[in-house]
């Protein structure tokens, strides 16, 4: 698994003060969901319904669910049940195993929801992943751990700190077709490798005592999106 794409914190401190610095995708200045649809959605959709009719899902679909793979470095897109395509990440961050807190450059892994859609990000364009959920607090309690970070994004360029980078041109293509079905119709599921095989979850080598139990709801959640 590749580690952290590291760019010096002074920069990355201006980044991420200064949105839409590092913007190159083809929505240029002040940007709206809105607008960023205008601009995005005859594209996204010549690209997205011919996978959606092969696939046999509706455009755009009742519900999303995305399928992060840390070890893969991989985004798969699911509408209505329906396998429809991959991203890529375009860079890596941390190890295998759940985030844990601030500043310990982890991509998260359980369940979550998208909270919102954010077209003014540093990084072009972002969905907020919606970290820490429920089973990540009461873990926390469980360790007597208060600092849990946050701001979990999927987004564009090519840079993270625990985020899940796609680029630009994907992040606009998803981007557009998340406004277009509904925020909270998006679940995102985010495991440390493809178990989907039969192969067993990877851990870090020294993982929390609850490690078993996540494992155990992500194999439950994972089941139904069988390629």
């Amino acid at each position: 698994m590749k580690k952290i794409s590291f760019i010096p914190w002074p920069l990355l401190l201006m980044l991420l003060l200064v949105p839409g610095l590092v913007a190159l995708g083809k929505v240029t200045g002040q940007r709206t969901v809105q607008s960023v649809v205008k601009a995005c959605e005859k594209a996204t959709d010549e690209n997205l319904m011919p996978k959606f009719a092969k696939a046999g899902a509706t455009y755009p679909p009742k519900s999303i669910t995305l399928v992060a793979l840390k070890t893969e470095e991989m985004l798969e897109l699911w509408a209505d049940g329906k396998y429809i395509k991959s991203y890529l990440f375009t860079a890596n961050s941390g190890d295998v195993g759940p985030k844990l807190r601030q500043g310990d450059y982890q991509i998260p892994e359980g369940i979550y929801r998208i909270e919102h859609l954010n077209p003014m990000s540093s990084f072009y364009l972002s969905m907020k992943v919606g970290y820490p959920n429920d089973f990540d607090r009461a873990r926390a309690k469980e360790d007597g751990r208060t600092d849990l970070g946050g701001d979990i994004f999927i987004h564009g360029s090519s840079v993270t700190i625990g985020c899940i980078p796609i680029g630009d041109g994907p992040i606009e293509e998803l981007f557009t077709l998340v406004a277009k079905t509904g925020v909270s119709k998006v679940t995102v599921i985010i495991l440390p490798n493809d178990v989907r095989g039969g192969a067993p979850f990877k851990a870090p080598a020294d993982p929390p005592k609850w490690l078993p139990k996540l494992h155990d709801e992500l194999r439950k959640a994972i089941a139904p999106y069988k390629r």
